[in-house]
């Protein structure tokens, strides 16, 4: 396949990953001194395992979940290969966020409710914008693994209070907020802005609590 080999390539024997065979897949296991070893110091996360599959017909880039009943980190290549996320750097800020998601769940102790709950559009900014924080925290910078070049970052500081009111203003009227998440819809031309906005509420969150 002509993708993954691609991967292993960004991904060498010196590399924080290892590509090992799955059938259909292919898993990437995260040794303790690497992602989930910066989690572990970053974020104290405490549970068992992750492991990383990557698949072919998939429509999201990343999700995180329960699968064979452990928490895991599935990739989907298709959509990683249409946003150009297959570099180092992309990847390492896609898995982190993934993870934080992991993390999430499990602070709450909602490894089976949690997908259910970010059905509700408030929590599920709460939630984006928790997993971007800890892809932060994981990676000891500001990598903003969705943003398809730096005009992306600029464009949603500048319009935050736009982005907040028209986020609001869809809750209100019980509109859909799919336009702030994927890579498939946009805000006046800008896709993925829920995960910029969410951050924001989370550091918000963060000074109501300081």
């Amino acid at each position: 396949m002509l993708i993954g080999k691609r991967l292993r390539e960004r991904f060498s024997l010196n590399s924080n990953f290892a590509f090992h065979s799955c059938g259909q897949q292919e898993r990437i296991s995260l040794p303790s001194i690497t992602l989930f070893g910066r989690a572990l110091h970053r974020l104290g996360v405490d549970f068992d395992t992750i492991f990383c599959d990557i698949c072919r017909p998939w429509l999201r880039a990343g999700w995180a979940t329960i699968y064979n009943g452990k928490p895991s980190v599935l990739l989907g290549l298709e959509n990683i290969a249409e946003e150009k996320w297959h570099t180092k750097a992309k990847l390492k800020g896609l898995i982190s966020h993934e993870i934080g998601h992991l993390t999430h769940m499990k602070w709450r102790e909602e490894w089976e409710t949690f997908e259910k709950n970010e059905e509700d559009p408030l929590f599920l900014l709460y939630s984006e914008g928790f997993a971007q924080r800890c892809e932060h925290l994981i990676l000891e910078r500001e990598s903003w693994h969705m943003a398809p070049n730096r005009e992306w970052l600029l464009w949603c500081r500048q319009n935050r209070k736009f982005l907040a009111k028209e986020f609001l203003t869809r809750l209100k009227e019980q509109r859909s907020v799919n336009d702030f998440f994927g890579s498939w819809f946009d805000i006046q031309g800008k896709s993925q802005t829920g995960y910029f906005l969410g951050y924001i509420f989370i550091q918000e969150l963060k000074k109501s609590t300081v």
